[in-house]
């Protein structure tokens, strides 16, 4: 086997090398060194390079991402702050499951910001402002906790508070209230966190995420309310049953009222009362307000809701109570009144269902409620035996012990329906505790009188009716209030105003909805107004208590002293709770309508310049239902942004507590 010869051959150049590096051994290694630095100088300086475009093109995008966050930001945190406001909205009406879903809108929102703004944290490194962004998210993820948590105290109140109430459980009712207070303080201390966090944002409009000042609100009125029922004395309060079919000025005529008792939350007395019954020891005789004088010798509690203002109405007939022996002997004193027209009664009816009467023979449900009550009260067998209300007495408990048999379903209709009411004003409350007494005039439910601040510009209107001596006749009455008003180049409200009254009851079986509507109506206008003309109405002659041993009531006396007679138009003007009130009577006969119509002059109602702002405000009168429209038409060469005409016009059935209605003036 011939074996394979491997020759170790060189190339020509490794050869001359070779010769090199034996010729110059010295100054070829130099070479080789600076050739070795200049190639390592090459891949640093490509190395380099390249790594900065990456950085350069990182951060452009990076840059772009955090600038794209800005701009979502913004509309994202609008959106939340609208669920919010939605789940406030639901809360309030007690709407839960709606309230739980706008907070999961809420919180998915949150969370996808949060995660477009985890590029915006990094680079919160090189851009200060951006650096605790993580910070307001902590905050707004804490906030929807707690509002998650007010959900749940809220569903357990509104399933329980009524059996706690009646069953001894007010100490579990309190706990529920002192957490919700609690989270709501919680909730107030996450709201200032997330007004500095919000700085975060850098230019972002912060606004969105400012949403508890509502809130403050609930927990102050909360914190009040659990210190209020956590005295150690109990709590006496009265509910005044309103009859609307006998329209007064704080509602209706006051036939009955209950005594209610709290003790820490816990409701231990409930006891229906006639009115006549207080009233019929007092040991005192008082000067009726004039216009009563023709129905009463005495003024007693049944007719103290004579102002409109129910604050002055209610405290009013809380004193005349305390007055009566019945109290006075006792020295019961009484926290504060909540009055109820009886159309609640009806509304409740239709949840809890038909009511047997059997000693009556009876059937009551939300058709017949008012009739059977109202024809036990004037011509039934308890009224010739002395005892005209006791069929509210034998109804009252029975009607409670249905509604604490309520299942889920019907307690939600009953928080709607009792909401509808407070909004309508069928339900007022009135409280001596000047704490809460401020938040329910905050929220609506005290029925004051509106008062205008010092930088209020516009005009105001209250139509409040009595009825003297006109049976049950309310009951059948339709009534339009129509308002034209123009405003001049002055700045004064040219106003008619015309009130239609028609009596719809010629048909009915009973005398007392037959009867002729005899109203005393009030008109409450601004302190400015000056009457012009007035037609439709009349006057009645009043007695004469110089002589008599009678006592003067002095927030009466202080109102009448006001008073000046304008024969010529039948129409007596007064003043009272800082308004002019222009006062006139109207007569109407069953299955007629009367109109009574008054022009006036409102002084200065307005500075007219372009974008000034123009307010209406209109007070409606517990327990009476108009048709309300009201036309404002802008001086000349202006017109009213909000109808982008010289016009505005409002209409409505339906009259929540307070009408107010806001207007811009432009060229």
């Amino acid at each position: 086997m011939s074996k394979k010869i491997f020759l170790d051959i060189k190339p020509p150049s490794a050869y001359l090398e070779d010769e090199r590096q034996k010729k110059l051994p010295q100054e070829y290694a130099s070479f080789k060194r600076r050739m070795r630095r200049v190639q390592r100088w090459k891949n640093i300086k490509i190395t380099t390079l390249v790594s900065l475009a990456i950085v350069f093109t990182l951060s452009g995008l990076s840059f772009a991402q955090v600038l794209h966050f800005k701009n979502s930001a913004e509309a994202r945190l609008v959106d939340i702050k609208q669920n919010f406001q939605d789940f406030g909205k639901h809360l309030s009406e007690f709407q839960l499951v709606d309230a739980e879903q706008s907070l999961i809108e809420a919180r998915t929102k949150i969370r996808s910001l949060e995660r477009s703004s985890y590029v915006a944290q990094f680079w919160g490194l090189a851009v200060p402002k951006l650096k605790n962004i993580g910070t307001t998210f902590d905050e707004l993820n804490n906030l929807t906790t707690s509002l998650a948590n007010i959900i749940d105290d809220v569903g357990y109140l509104k399933d329980q508070t009524f059996h706690l109430l009646i069953n001894n459980g007010g100490s579990q009712i309190i706990g529920k209230l002192k957490e919700v207070a609690s989270e709501l303080a919680h909730i107030t201390k996450i709201g200032d966190n997330l007004a500095i966090a919000a700085t975060s944002f850098g230019q972002i409009d912060s606004q969105p995420l400012q949403i508890t000042d509502d809130l403050n609100t609930a927990q102050s009125f909360l914190t009040s309310l659990v210190d209020w029922l956590s005295q150690d004395q109990p709590q006496n309060l009265v509910l005044l049953f309103q009859n609307p079919s006998e329209i007064r000025p704080a509602g209706g005529f006051i036939g009955s009222y209950a005594e209610v008792q709290l003790d820490r939350a816990s409701l231990v007395q409930l006891k229906v009362v006639d009115i006549y019954d207080p009233d019929g020891q007092l040991p005192v005789k008082i000067v009726p307000p004039k216009p009563l004088q023709s129905i009463t010798n005495t003024w007693g509690a049944r007719d103290a809701n004579w102002f409109f203002d129910f604050p002055a109405s209610a405290s009013k007939v809380l004193q005349m109570l305390e007055t009566s022996k019945i109290y006075q002997e006792r020295d019961i004193k009484f926290a504060g009144a909540i009055a109820l027209n009886v159309n609640i009664i009806e509304s409740i009816l239709e949840i809890v269902g038909p009511i047997e009467l059997a000693e009556y023979d009876l059937v009551i449900d939300e058709h017949n409620f008012l009739a059977e009550v109202q024809r036990e009260v004037e011509a039934g067998d308890d009224k010739k035996a002395g005892e005209p209300k006791r069929i509210l007495k034998v109804l009252t408990p029975i009607f409670f012990q249905k509604m604490g048999e309520l299942d889920d379903g019907q307690k939600q209709e009953l928080m709607t329906i009792l909401k509808d009411h407070l909004t309508a004003k069928d339900i007022i409350i009135y409280l001596k505790d000047p704490a809460l007494e401020s938040h329910f005039r905050t929220l609506g439910l005290a029925g004051e009188v509106f008062q205008p601040n010092p930088e209020f510009s516009g005009d105001y209107l209250a139509v409040v009716n009595a009825n003297i001596a006109g049976g049950k006749s309310d009951a059948f009455i339709k009534q339009s209030i129509k308002l034209s008003s123009r405003i001049d180049n002055d700045g004064n409200a040219n106003n008619e105003l015309t009130i239609s009254r028609r009596h719809q009851g010629e048909n009915q079986k009973e005398w007392w909805y037959k009867a002729t509507n005899k109203t005393y109506t009030q008109i409450l206008v601004p302190p400015t107004a000056k009457l012009a003309s007035a037609e439709g109405g009349k006057l009645r002659t009043t007695s004469n208590y110089s002589k008599r041993d009678y006592e003067t009531d002095p927030d009466v006396k202080n109102i009448e002293a006001t008073a000046s007679l304008i024969k010529s138009e039948a129409i007596e003007e007064l003043m009272q709770f800082g308004k002019k009130t222009f006062a006139t009577w109207l007569e109407v006969p069953a299955g007629e309508e009367k109109k009574l119509v008054i022009n006036y002059k409102v002084a200065g109602a307005l500075e007219v310049n372009d974008g000034v702002k123009y307010a209406f405000v209109f007070d409606k009168q517990s327990g009476v239902e108009s048709n309300l429209e009201i036309v404002i038409e802008a001086p000349l060469g202006y017109k009213w942004l909000e109808s982008k005409s010289a016009f505005f016009t409002y209409k409505n059935s339906e009259l929540p507590t307070r009408v107010m209605i806001s207007l811009t003036l432009t060229r």
